[in-house]
């Protein structure tokens, strides 16, 4: 576990040792069929305000939750332990013990994808990110100071970004205070995340 302060908020990393967690046959099934699903396959993102650019596959919009996934279920228990264990470090003042997962997604970058500067826009307590697949020369996580909606980063000063290489099996914890972007993946593997925004309930 390594806790970092990105521009006054914190971050926390913390790797899954236990690589049968994400890494299943059962899981890996399912997340391919949703990823093969005309839903998004056939996504029109031309009037879309999500972030993702360039290759790859969202789930944002499904109308059901990652955390529903056949093979997960070993998975977010773990992610549940991590988001308790550290909810003191993330700066969370609330007295409460359970976890919510208020919205939930998976995005697979493909070789030239990449994600624009955003915010989350349910306003969670945390924002977890767990890289399942993280190959060499793959995306970096990027925090941006004061940024701007749907900004390229090539746009932003290079003193108000903090990189992050993920690495996979990592979980990703940070404040939905931070702005943040993803860089251009340069695999010709692909680069599969799920995304969680939560709340402690």
């Amino acid at each position: 576990m390594n806790i970092i302060n990105v521009f006054d908020e914190f971050v926390v990393r913390i790797q899954c040792e236990d690589s049968t967690l994400y890494h299943n046959k059962e899981l890996s099934q399912s997340i391919n069929m949703v990823f093969q699903s005309p839903y998004v396959i056939n996504r029109d993102r031309k009037n879309n305000t999500d972030s993702h650019r360039g290759g790859g596959l969202t789930t944002v919009g499904q109308p059901y939750s990652i955390t529903d996934l056949p093979g997960i279920n070993n998975l977010i228990k773990w992610i549940d332990v991590q988001l308790l264990q550290y909810k003191n470090q993330l700066g969370i003042a609330k007295d409460r013990n359970t976890v919510y997962y208020k919205k939930s997604w998976a995005n697979q970058l493909k070789r030239g994808g990449y994600g624009l500067c955003h915010k989350h826009l349910t306003q969670p307590d945390v924002v977890a990110i767990f890289y399942v697949d993280a190959p060499e020369n793959s995306s970096n996580l990027i925090f941006v100071k004061n940024g701007k909606d749907y900004e390229e980063l090539k746009n932003i000063n290079e003193e108000d970004i903090y990189t992050i290489q993920p690495i996979e099996g990592e979980l990703i914890l940070h404040s939905p205070n931070l702005w943040h972007a993803v860089g251009i993946h340069n695999s010709d593997l692909p680069r599969n995340v799920f995304v969680f925004d939560i709340d402690y309930v």
